[in-house]
Order: C-alpha cells, then structure tokens, then sequence
C-alpha cells in the first residue's frame, strides 16, 4: 500500500522511526519453515511447538533500509505521465512520533481544508477541491493509524526454536538439506526489496485495478 501511494505522490509525510526493526522474511522460506514444521511435528498430537519465523535477530532489517530501497527502485524505475515524461518522487518527510506527525497534518492540511470546507459552501469546484483532498488526508491518516503500532514497535521475536528447526534440517540426512536451507542470515535485504518485493507489490497493484 505505502510503495503504491508513494508512486502515486500521495505519501508527503509519513511515520516511521529509521532504528526499528521491521521484522520481514521472505515468503517462500516461510513456506518452507511450515513444510518443516508439520513433517517433524505430524504424529505428536498432543504436542505444542511455536515457531517465530523472524529474522530480527540474525539478519535485522530496520526502516533506514527499506526508506532508502524505496527510493533506489524508483529512481530505477520512474513513473511516466501521459505525456511521456518522467516524474521524479520526492522523499517522504518521515516523524519519529505519531504526535508530531499529526500535529504536522494539522498545521499543514487540516486548517487549509477546514477553510475550503467553508468555501465549498458555495457549491462548484470548491466543494469538489474539498472532497477529493479531504479523501486523500483521512486515507494518509488512516494508513498512518494502522502502521504506526509497527513503525513504532521495539521488540524483537524470540526465534530460539526456527533456529532450532533450521539447524535440524541441515543435519537432517534423512531429507534433502538444499530444500530447507532458509537462514534469514543470507538474505540480502536491499537486493531482496529492491528486485524482488517492490516490484512484486506494484505489479499485484497493477493487476488489482
């Protein structure tokens, strides 16, 4: 959602504190853990096994590199206008606390659009100005409400038994190690977000509309 919006420049400002770690894993190895899982698990019925596939601990990914991923790939891959012509993204203006990021929406957006709310009183394209941006501040306000329990989260998963799962299927002769080799610590993670996740999400966005 936030790479689509920040294509679509509308994403000005945002929350996120750049020392968090967002605690990503690839899909695919997600899968893999879960195959793993069951084929040790299937007969212990009774049992109980929590597994945290994270990466937090061996390979952090905090929100420095996915704001700076964000800005390779589109500066690689440009929106074009109907015209032909590139248009350049700007940086999002990021707050480190949901307090000051609200306050900033209040000074900078709210009080011009309580002001055309007045004015659309007159009907024509006041009334229409006023809708379509008062659409677009509660969707960024929204969306700022609904990330910032993440953005903002400073735990960290205990993966003790993932690490213990993975270190089972590499000394596990009885099944084919390559298929379970997902260390998170391989994982580049500009690479990956660059080449692989953003450019997942703009196409299931395309795809979507």
């Amino acid at each position: 959602m936030l790479y689509v919006a920040y294509n679509d420049q509308k994403l000005p400002c945002f929350i996120a504190d750049h020392n968090v770690i967002s605690d990503m894993f690839e899909n695919y190895n997600i899968y893999r853990y879960q195959h793993r899982a069951m084929a040790i698990h299937w007969d212990q019925h009774r049992a109980q096994a929590i597994y945290h596939v994270t990466s937090g601990h061996r390979n952090p990914l905090n929100y420095s590199i996915t704001e700076e991923s964000l800005y390779e790939y589109f500066r690689a891959n440009p929106r074009v206008s109907n015209s032909g012509m590139i248009v350049k993204n700007k940086r999002v203006l990021l707050f480190k606390k949901y307090t000051h990021f609200h306050l900033y929406m209040i000074l900078r957006y709210k009080i011009a659009l309580e002001m055309l709310h007045v004015m659309s009183a007159f009907g024509g394209s006041f009334s229409k100005s006023y809708n379509k941006l008062n659409r677009g501040y509660n969707f960024l306000m929204l969306v700022a409400k609904l990330y910032a329990p993440y953005v903002f989260f400073k735990g960290c998963f205990d993966d003790t038994n993932m690490r213990k799962l993975w270190v089972a299927t590499t000394t596990d002769k009885l099944n084919e190690d390559s298929m379970f080799d997902c260390d998170p610590a391989c994982i580049n993670w500009s690479s990956y977000l660059v080449n692989t996740h953003i450019p997942a999400v703009m196409v299931n966005s395309r795809n979507a509309t």
